[in-house]
C-alpha cells in the first residue's frame, strides 16, 4: 500500500486515509489510519490531533479510544492517572482477604490523609521523593503512618498486577521506623494481688486473659463452643474489633490453645451457672452483650491504682503470660504456637531478656503451685488433681 510522507512529522498519506504515528505514554509506538481523503485541510487536522494526543499523553490523561473509537486496534486506556483514582479504582475492585473493619480503616485514611496530602500526584512520575515529605507531616506515632500508607502500597501492587504500571514507584520506600517499646509484665505476687483485689467478674476475665495469653479482641470474641473442656482446648477463630465481630483470617492466629489449670477452674465454674451457647463467655452483666475495652479497662486501672502498681494498659495481660512462661521454663516453640505469633523471632525480640535454658526456681515454683502441679513441670502444665 502506498506510503507518502508529508510536511507534518508522524502523519503521512496511507492508502486512501491519513495515518497518524506516534508514541504512546509507554513509550510504544502507535499508527492509526483515519479513512478520510488526504487533502491539505485534513492533513492539519491530523497534525493538530496528533498534536492534542501529545498534549494528553504530558498530562496523562491519554485515552487511545476516544482518538480512535472506530479502530478495533485502539484500547480504552482510560486508567486512573493519579494518586487519587488509582485509590479508589483499588478499591472498587473489592481488595480479597480484608475485613469489613478494615476496608472501613482503609476508606478512611484514602480521603482523610492520602487524597489530601498526595491525590493530585501522577501515578506514572510518582517517586519516594514524593512521599517520604509528605509522610513527615503526619503528626501520629510512627506504626500509624506506616499503617495509612498500606493501602498507598495494596493499591501500586494492584496497579502492576493489572498492568496499569511497568514497575511499582513504592517498592524502594521503607517504613518509618518504629521503636518497639520493651514489654513491661506483672510479676508474680503482683498477679496475686490484681486478681485478689478484682471484683468477681473482673476476675474471671483478667485470670483468664494471664493464664491464656489471650489477646484483648481474642478473648472479647470467646464463645461458649470454642471451648472444649474435656480436651482442654481453646479454639481461636474470632475477635471483637470496635463492637464488631471479626472473623480470624491470619493462619498463625488461627490455632487451638492449651488451657491451663487456673483459666480451666474458672471456665468451668462460670460454665456451672452462665453457660449459654448463644452468647459469648464474657458477658457485661449490665449490657447483656459482650464486654467494651473501655469497661475491660476501667476494671484494670482501679485494681492497679488501688494497689499502687505502675500504670499498665490490660494487653499487658499478654506479655505477663509471655513472661512467666518462659522464666517458669516453658519451651519457646510452644509459646510461639500458644499466643498465635508469626515466627520465633518476633517472640525472641519482644520477650529476650525472659528466654533461658534454665528456668527461674521462683517463678517455675509459683506457677506449679498455681497449676496444682506437685510433680515435676511439664508443658503445658496439668494439675494433679483428678
Amino acid at each position: 500500500m502506498a506510503e507518502s510522507k508529508t510536511n507534518y512529522p508522524g502523519i503521512r498519506r496511507h492508502g486512501r486515509g491519513i495515518q497518524i504515528d506516534y508514541r504512546d505514554d509507554h513509550g510504544r509506538r502507535k499508527r492509526f489510519t483515519m479513512r478520510i481523503p488526504a487533502t491539505a485541510s485534513n492533513m492539519r487536522k491530523a497534525n493538530d490531533l496528533r498534536g492534542n494526543i501529545h498534549t494528553d499523553i504530558a498530562f496523562d490523561r491519554y485515552n487511545e479510544k476516544r482518538y480512535f473509537p472506530n479502530s478495533k486496534r485502539a484500547k480504552n486506556t482510560n486508567v486512573p492517572k493519579t494518586v487519587a483514582e488509582l485509590l479508589h479504582l483499588y478499591m472498587q475492585s473489592g481488595p480479597a482477604g480484608l475485613s469489613k473493619r478494615t476496608q472501613k480503616v482503609y476508606r478512611d485514611d484514602i480521603e482523610n490523609k492520602l487524597i489530601p496530602g498526595i491525590g493530585s500526584l501522577s501515578i506514572r512520575h510518582l517517586s519516594v521523593t514524593d512521599i517520604e515529605p509528605w509522610r513527615n507531616t503526619l503528626t501520629v506515632a510512627p506504626k500509624t503512618i506506616n499503617n495509612i500508607v498500606i493501602p498507598l502500597r495494596n493499591a501500586f501492587k494492584y496497579a502492576v498486577r493489572h498492568k496499569i504500571l511497568d514497575t511499582n514507584p513504592l517498592a524502594l520506600l521503607r517504613d518509618v521506623k518504629v521503636q518497639r517499646k520493651e514489654a513491661n509484665p506483672l510479676l508474680p505476687a503482683e498477679v496475686d494481688a490484681v486478681l485478689n483485689i478484682m471484683s468477681d467478674v473482673g476476675k474471671e476475665y483478667y485470670q483468664v486473659a494471664i493464664w491464656t495469653g489471650l489477646s484483648t479482641n481474642e478473648q472479647i470474641g470467646l464463645w461458649w463452643e470454642d471451648i472444649d473442656f474435656e480436651q482442654r482446648k481453646i479454639h481461636i477463630r474470632r475477635g471483637v474489633t470496635r463492637g464488631e465481630i471479626i472473623e480470624t483470617k491470619n493462619n498463625t492466629r488461627w490455632r487451638d490453645i492449651d488451657l491451663l489449670p487456673p483459666a480451666y477452674d474458672v471456665l468451668l465454674g462460670m460454665k456451672a451457672v452462665s453457660y449459654d451457647p448463644a452468647k459469648p463467655v464474657f458477658v457485661n452483666p449490665n449490657t447483656g452483650h459482650y464486654w467494651g475495652y473501655s469497661a475491660l479497662t476501667k476494671q484494670w486501672n482501679k485494681a492497679l491504682a488501688a494497689l499502687n502498681i505502675k500504670h499498665r494498659r490490660p494487653y499487658t495481660t499478654r506479655h505477663t503470660f509471655a513472661s512467666l512462661m518462659l522464666s517458669a521454663g516453658a519451651p519457646i516453640g510452644w509459646l510461639k504456637y500458644q499466643m498465635g505469633h508469626a515466627n520465633l523471632e518476633m517472640l525472641s525480640t519482644i520477650y529476650a531478656r525472659w528466654i533461658s535454658d534454665n528456668a527461674v526456681q521462683s517463678v517455675a515454683d509459683w506457677v506449679k503451685e498455681r497449676c496444682g502441679v506437685h510433680g515435676e513441670l511439664t508443658w503445658p502444665p496439668k494439675s494433679d488433681k483428678p
